[in-house]
């Protein structure tokens, strides 16, 4: 079933037609819930304030007018959310730019730094294997519900971005609830900097 879905949104007349058949009506509604609904409600609120004549929101059908509360409290409740894996994120985020003694591919330097953080012997921890991304290579460093990826991205002529940073996973109420332990990561990032200090130059 997943990949019949697949296919047929990719196909070049399917796909276009699941768009319209299910994107519109979701987008109309949207419109309606969240911007047509609450002018009326807050007009209709005003004129009854200055006339002194009762509301005539009785007409309108509760579930239109619930249904906008719950998505506007849907999106303020997105926005919190967003706003707190963010600031998350950024606490827990560390990088640095190194110019590498000699023709060093990110591959390799992602190699050295995962023997580094293997051999400190850091209590509880757990690295995975070298993993390959589209922008360089990394690996896990994992203790119970931490979990930091160290990431290198080569950035020009012997030059590599390192990066030491949290990530809580899929789990929702990880992403809200969880916060790094500040003292692993500060650890991982010694090892890390040590590392590379014997391999080149921090610039930034």
């Amino acid at each position: 079933m997943t990949d019949l879905l697949h296919r047929a949104w990719h196909h070049p007349v399917y796909g276009p037609a699941i768009l319209i058949a299910v994107g519109l009506p979701v987008f109309v509604g949207a419109i309606i819930l969240l911007v047509v609904v609450p002018f009326f409600v807050g007009a209709d609120t005003i004129r009854a304030v200055i006339s002194g004549t009762p509301s005539r929101l009785s007409g309108l059908h509760p579930v239109v007018l619930w249904g906008s509360v719950a998505a506007w409290t849907g999106i303020a409740g997105y926005a919190a959310l967003a706003a707190r894996m963010g600031a998350i994120n950024r606490a827990a985020m560390r990088e640095a730019t190194v110019v590498l003694n000699g023709p060093v591919t990110a591959k390799t330097a992602a190699g050295r730094l995962r023997k580094a953080v293997i051999a400190a012997g850091i209590a509880g921890v757990e690295v995975s294997g070298l993993i390959e991304e589209d922008y360089g290579h990394g690996f896990w460093v994992s203790r119970g519900q931490d979990r930091f990826w160290v990431a290198v991205c080569e950035a020009g002529v012997d030059t590599v971005v390192v990066s030491a940073s949290y990530d809580a996973g899929f789990g929702l109420w990880q992403r809200i609830s969880h916060r790094a332990d500040a003292s692993l990561h500060g650890e991982i990032w010694t090892v890390v900097t040590s590392a590379l200090a014997t391999m080149g130059r921090v610039v930034a």
